[in-house]
Formats: structure tokens, sequence, C-alpha cells
């Protein structure tokens, strides 16, 4: 910076000290004010050397760098990082937040043959539904296209919605031969638990308007979100609302550690979960 530039970005603090907007290194700004940029974006600037990308992909990986995701992908848009490299920073989602014409033809040919891609994608039904929906103009391919372009037998969220047998049994069936104790966890009258699946639970609802519903439903029966409030008073709650998904995880599978609630949940229906409510209890 020349002494101008250094004038306007220094401003004298109360104490009297100096105080300095810019260390003058752009990429040491977007280092130590990360914080700020990720609520800026619109404010973020960067070039498109070997040196910037790879900052990019640094601010960006969760593993080796900082894992700012929001800000490495307009990092990395912005410096125009590879495709390849975007997912060995990030994963394969980043491709469909940084919509470049060669980002998506990559994806398009990831999905054929690898199922980390497909997990990735946005589904149909979901909350990304909208950005599903242009993927299949933009390839110019029909819905139900799209729905075999992205499906996968690898995931544990395909095996649950698909209700894949096991070795030729179905998984309640599984669960019916298992005599293993349920593990130890906090509990709420079987009642709570009958009126939450029969008058709460919608099984269309997707994972955020389920737990949305669940906490709202568990913070009106007893149970608190409020982690400061259960620590000041425990015995004026049932427990928090992870006790009570906690509850339901152990209802289902007997066991404190299980794949995504919402998944099990989904497969086994509302019938199967009072019958398994039903046995917890008695």
């Amino acid at each position: 910076m020349n002494k101008l530039q250094k004038l306007m970005e220094t401003k004298l603090t109360e104490n009297g000290d100096i105080s300095y907007k810019t260390t003058g290194n752009n990429l040491s700004d977007l280092m130590f004010l990360t914080a700020f940029f990720e609520k800026n974006l619109d404010q973020v600037k960067i070039g498109t050397s070997e040196k910037e990308k790879l900052f990019s992909m640094f601010i960006r990986d969760p593993r080796y760098g900082l894992g700012r995701r929001d800000l490495g992908r307009t990092l990395m848009k912005l410096s125009m990082v590879k495709p390849q490299d975007i997912v060995l920073a990030g994963r394969y989602d980043d491709l469909w937040h940084i919509p470049t014409d060669n980002n998506l033809d990559y994806l398009k040919q990831a999905l054929k043959d690898n199922d980390l891609a497909k997990k990735w994608m946005p589904r149909l039904t979901g909350k990304d539904k909208k950005i599903a929906k242009a993927l299949c103009q933009y390839w110019n391919i029909t819905e139900k296209e799209y729905r075999n372009l992205i499906k996968t037998d690898k995931t544990v969220e395909y095996k649950l919605s698909y209700a894949v047998k096991e070795n030729g049994t179905p998984l309640n069936e599984l669960f019916n031969k298992n005599n293993e104790e349920y593990a130890d966890v906090k509990k709420c009258d079987k009642e709570t638990v009958i009126d939450y699946l029969n008058n709460v639970y919608n099984d269309t609802d997707t994972q955020e308007e389920w737990f949305n519903k669940l906490k709202e439903y568990a913070c009106n029966n007893g149970y608190t979100a409020d982690k400061k409030a259960y620590k000041a008073e425990p015995e004026k709650y049932t427990g928090m609302v992870a006790d009570f998904c906690a509850l339901l995880r152990v209802i289902i599978c007997k066991k404190n550690q299980s794949p995504n609630i919402y998944y099990l949940i989904k497969y086994l229906g509302r019938k199967e979960l009072i019958n398994r409510t039903n046995k917890f209890f008695n």
C-alpha cells in the first residue's frame, strides 16, 4: 500500500491506538477475517492464480483446512477451481452450488458410477427440489431418468427408503429376533410417545420439517431445548429434546447408536413404531 492507502485504511481508537482495516494483503485479510467475509460474501475478492486456487480449497476443506463451507464455495467459484479439485476440497454437492457448465458436465459424468456423488444430489421431493428440477432441464432428462441417475443401493438412506432386505430377511423381522436388552435411556410416559406418533408424525415431512415438529412437540410435553435452563433446574423437565430423540432411537433399534433416525422412522411407518413402543414400555 502507498501512504495514502495506509492513511485511508487506519483509524484511531478511543484509547488513541491505531486500528487497521486491512493487512494490506488480500489472502491475509481473507484468512484473518473469515468471520466477517462469511457474512459478507458479496465483498469477497480473489484472483485465479494457482496459489489463490489452493488458498480457496484450504478455506473450504473441513479436514485439512478451515472448513468454511459457504466462503470456500464462493472463493473456489471466483478463483475458477477445477471441478475435480472442488470435490477434493469439499463434496460433490459443491459442484451444483457452483453451477458452471464445466462443473455440471463433470458432475453428470461422475453420477454414472460414483455412489458418493449420488448421495449428495438434491432429491425431487426434498428441500432442494427446485434445484433437482433445474438439473433435469439443464441435462435435458426426465424426472424418472434423474431418479435413476442418482439412485444407489450403497447408502443407508437407500436401504431404509426402499426396504432392502438383509440376507433375505426384512429389517423388522431382524428386530423381532433380536434378544438384546434395551439400552439405558431417559423415559417419559408411553402415552406421550403414542400421542406423538398418532398426531404429530407425518411420513411425508422432509427431515427438517420432521425435526422441527418433533422439537416443538417435545418442548410442549415436558422437554426443553434450552441447555442452560435444564442445567439450572433439571427437576422441572423430563429431559432435553435430544433425550426424546434418544428414546425414539432405543425404542426403534434397542441401541443408543444407529443410522439417521429420520430414515429409520420413515422406513418402519407409524404402525410398526407404535408396536415397538408398546413392546418397549411393556
